[in-house]
């Protein structure tokens, strides 16, 4: 019985270990998602950038123009000769906003930037036209304090870690802080347990 339980202790201590390790590696990606997104959320007031992935008629493209970051689906695009392409464009002046192929077709936004619209692109949003479309806007800050989110979720509790070892090595509770020097078993004061 003791084997037993020694050898699940050392199954759930190697799974705790390699979840551990995934959460880091799922932070650091989400950090390097959250640089990335907030660079083109600052070059996105100079620059319009835009990815388009074609595999058949339909056609489905990522854009960045000032500040949004803009999903769309576009129905019988017709083919394309390669799959995926990429688009670099200086955006208009602010007195015209309005352009030949915005992110999506209207510059309508509510719901503090977050949008969902459907409509043709050959005679503007809401109408029926050759390419009808569907598009999901939102604004680049909400992609950058998503992609954040793990990151500072990871820095915590990497803090609260090195404070219960330093509580632990000092002979205190790493639950409560209490001096458990003389019951380094069982902390008198939380009720906490050494394994």
């Amino acid at each position: 019985m003791t084997w037993r339980r020694r050898r699940s202790g050392k199954g759930a201590a190697q799974l705790k270990r390699l979840a551990r390790v995934l959460f880091n590696i799922a932070a650091v990606l989400s950090l390097i998602l959250c640089v990335a997104s907030a660079a083109f959320w600052v070059r996105s007031y100079w620059s319009i950038d835009q990815i388009i992935y074609q595999p058949s008629r339909d056609s489905y493209d990522a854009y960045v123009d000032r500040g949004a970051c803009s999903l769309r689906w576009i129905e019988h695009n017709g083919y394309a000769e390669r799959r995926w392409r990429f688009y670099r464009d200086s955006p208009p002046p602010p007195a015209y906003p309005k352009m030949a192929h915005p992110p999506p077709e209207s510059t309508e936004r509510r719901l503090g930037g977050f949008w969902y619209e459907y409509g043709s692109i050959m005679r503007g949003p809401w109408k029926t036209g050759a390419l009808s479309y569907r598009a999901v806007v939102l604004p680049c800050w909400a992609l950058t304090v998503l992609f954040l989110l793990l990151p500072t979720c990871a820095l915590l509790h990497r803090l609260r870690a090195r404070r219960t070892l330093r509580r632990t090595a000092g002979g205190l509770c790493p639950t409560c802080g209490y001096d458990m020097r003389a019951t380094p078993e069982r902390c008198p004061e939380c009720g906490w347990e050494r394994c």
